[in-house]
């Protein structure tokens, strides 16, 4: 049998936050939930992958994917920061937790296609890479796609990339 992945440095699983950060009570989510929760969107979270360890987000990932070495829905998250844009995005109320989401009805779909925060060591990601992850997210049926990565360069398989999620 094969090892399963993993981080060399595996962050702790995610818990509930027992408090409203200063961030989360300036941001007040809950403002625009009379509007909308997110419900019936899937957003795709390109950059480090997504821990559903984390309760709060747990319900709302699925069908993800992992472009360089993981499990392959893209729930190993070695850097957390895949993890924490997730919960910007998506994270629920859980027990008597006052942090959630900006759209907590949404759907997230991980793509996991880096291990460090922002890039191969700060130098961005692989530009070919960012092209088909965002193909991928964009196929798998995400409505809107969050890249929290930077490239390491413009490209024109890049570009065709972007226009191919604006398209769909």
């Amino acid at each position: 049998a094969v090892a399963a992945p993993t981080c060399s440095a595996l962050p702790p699983p995610g818990a509930d936050l027992a408090g409203a950060s200063v961030q989360q009570l300036t941001l007040a989510p809950g403002r625009i939930w009379s509007t909308t929760t997110g419900a019936g969107v899937t957003v795709a979270v390109v950059d480090t992958g997504v821990d559903t360890a984390n309760p709060q987000l747990a319900p709302a990932v699925s069908g993800g994917v992992d472009l360089i070495a993981g499990p392959p829905d893209g729930t190993l998250d070695c850097a957390a920061h895949g993890t924490a844009a997730a919960s910007v995005i998506a994270a629920r109320a859980t027990g008597g937790t006052r942090f959630a989401g900006l759209a907590p009805g949404a759907r997230i779909l991980p793509v996991r296609l880096t291990e460090q925060a922002g890039g191969e060591a700060g130098a961005g990601v692989d530009p070919a890479l960012l092209a088909a992850a965002i193909r991928r997210a964009t196929d798998a049926g995400a409505g809107i796609v969050n890249v929290s990565v930077l490239a390491a360069a413009g490209t024109p398989e890049l570009a065709a990339a972007v226009r191919h999620a604006q398209d769909h």
